[in-house]
């Protein structure tokens, strides 16, 4: 019906530039009709994403760390606090980074800085919550790449209680690497640095075990 549709245009009423649209669109009623449908579509996209992360399992990903959880990540609803599983995602994402990509966050006095000077910014995030943990509870974190570019990576990370294979939670968020000064992404055309490209393409293709049997947050 619709060749293309996007902000400020709409193809069949002739303005490319997106000029006068409100008032066509006030003029064309049975356009505005055609739309009534993009509420109930976009609310079964969110349904059938969130049907897709509901079906996690462990095997679907490649990175593990173990968390026992503390009196002080309940709330007063005696479940785990939504803000926590954010703090817990930046945790197993991060300990990946420094153990398996070369990443050094706050480099101290004498130490080289991360590869190619860069570190990761986060333009989005989300979580998703099936189901509660709680003190004094042990969760299982895994972490997987669900998409690789350039110079930014896709991480997902789900939470699972003890020799549960059903996740939790599903979350994640978006990492875009610049360059520390300038905040700027590589323009060159090389993109993140060999090693942190490596460590991330590995995690995207394998299991990966920790040889310094770090396997705790």
């Amino acid at each position: 019906m619709y060749r293309q549709i996007g902000i400020g245009r709409i193809d069949n009423l002739g303005h490319p530039n997106g000029k006068d649209l409100a008032g066509d669109l006030l003029l064309h009623s049975s356009i505005l009709k055609e739309f009534e449908f993009l509420p109930v579509l976009v609310l079964v996209l969110i349904i059938m994403i969130q049907d897709d992360l509901r079906c996690r399992k462990r095997c679907d990903y490649n990175y593990f760390l173990d968390y026992q959880l503390r009196w002080a990540d309940n709330d007063m609803y005696a479940h785990v606090n939504n803000a926590q599983y954010y703090h817990l995602i930046d945790s197993i994402v991060n300990t990946y980074l420094i153990m398996h990509c070369g990443l050094v966050p706050s480099p101290p006095i004498g130490k080289a800085l991360s590869p190619n000077n860069q570190i990761g910014l986060v333009p989005r995030s989300h979580c998703t919550y099936f189901s509660p943990v709680s003190f004094p509870g042990l969760v299982t974190l895994g972490l997987r790449i669900a998409k690789l570019g350039k110079n930014s990576v896709e991480y997902e990370v789900g939470f699972f209680e003890e020799e549960k294979e059903e996740v939790c939670v599903v979350g994640g968020f978006v990492h875009v690497f610049v360059d520390r000064l300038t905040r700027k992404v590589d323009k060159s055309g090389h993109g993140m640095g060999k090693e942190l490209r490596e460590g991330l393409e590995r995690l995207r293709d394998e299991k990966i075990v920790d040889s310094k049997n770090i396997s705790k947050l």
